[in-house]
C-alpha cells in the first residue's frame, strides 16, 4: 500500500524525524503485539516552495522518484546482508 500525507512548514530535519517517528511507532506496536516480523517502510518525500505553477502531480513523482530509490537501496542492502 501507498499513503500520501502532504504538510506545510517541514524542513528536511522535519520530514527525516516524521519517517523515524512512523517507523518506530510500526515497530512497538509490533513488538507490543508480540508479532514476530518486522515491517519495513520506504519514504519519498519532496520540499518545495510552492508557487503558482506548482502541480500536486508534479510533487508526488518526485516523491514517488525519491520512495523507490530508498526500497530499491533497502533492497540491496538486505541482499548484501543475506549473502
Amino acid at each position: 500500500d501507498e499513503f500520501t500525507v502532504i504538510g506545510m512548514g517541514y524542513s528536511e530535519k522535519d520530514a527525516e524525524e516524521f519517517k523515524e517517528k512512523i517507523q518506530n511507532s510500526i515497530d512497538t506496536y509490533l513488538e507490543d503485539a508480540k508479532m514476530d516480523f518486522k515491517i519495513c517502510v520506504s519514504f519519498g518525500y519532496y520540499i518545495l516552495e510552492p508557487n503558482e505553477t506548482t502541480s500536486i502531480e508534479e510533487c508526488m513523482n518526485i516523491a514517488d522518484s525519491f520512495m523507490y530509490q530508498e526500497k530499491y537501496r533497502k533492497k540491496a542492502l538486505s541482499y548484501q546482508t543475506v549473502r
